[in-house]
């Protein structure tokens, strides 16, 4: 147990640099996000409008998003792992690491977004459908991201700045230890999967009826 805390403790401090630059990113995309709101012109935001509403009356009479079942979790599940590995592929590049931190960047963006769409335009009753639509699932997921993207990118650091290719042993060390690295992440992954497939739309469902109260 304590060596597992020096090993993990060890690699949060090689590539913590790497997770705050992935949390600024996503920040920012928050932000900006929550700002293009204010950009939207009319007939899109009334397109939307129309969208949201359809997906609100499916949630508040019980439709398919507010059910619990197993077939979504699963395929989310596989998504999240899939994206995982795609992320880990692109680690052995050093162009490729940099879209883990794109992404991260996007996912805020979408959430920054969509939560200030759902606020501005239901006020307090939009702003309790975005927590429980975004919130749980997100908790997790985001980090999973953020770790997957500093493991990326701190291995293709590791390439570009000799560290793995002064010997073929060394080579492997590094590679192993940035596959332990992303398998964490996938772990992570995969319980946002089951979060977002079981622990969100129930939450979703409840906000939905609350916020379609009169």
């Amino acid at each position: 147990m304590v060596f597992l805390e020096q090993v993990l403790g060890r690699s949060l401090a090689q590539r913590g640099g790497h997770l705050a630059l992935g949390m600024s990113l996503l920040v920012l995309g928050v932000v900006l996000g929550a700002l293009g709101v204010g950009a939207l012109g009319e007939r899109d935001r009334m397109e939307l409008v129309a969208l949201v509403s359809g997906h609100l009356a499916a949630l508040g009479q019980g439709g398919a998003l507010g059910r619990l079942e197993p077939g979504p979790a699963l395929a989310l599940a596989v998504r999240n792992l899939r994206l995982v590995a795609f992320l880990w592929l692109l680690g052995l590049t050093v162009a490729g690491s940099l879209v883990g931190l794109g992404l991260l960047f996007f996912r805020g963006f979408v959430a920054g977004f969509a939560a200030g769409f759902l606020s501005a335009q239901l006020g307090w009753r939009g702003a309790v459908l975005a927590a429980a639509g975004l919130l749980p699932h997100n908790l997790v997921a985001i980090p999973a991201l953020a770790l997957a993207g500093a493991g990326a990118l701190d291995f293709a650091l590791a390439v570009v700045q000799g560290r793995a290719r002064r010997s073929r042993s060394h080579f492997y060390r590094e590679l192993g230890d940035y596959t332990r690295w992303m398998a964490g992440a996938g772990a992570l992954a995969v319980v946002a999967a089951l979060v977002e497939g079981w622990v969100t739309p129930l939450l979703l469902g409840l906000a939905a009826r609350l916020a379609l109260a009169p």
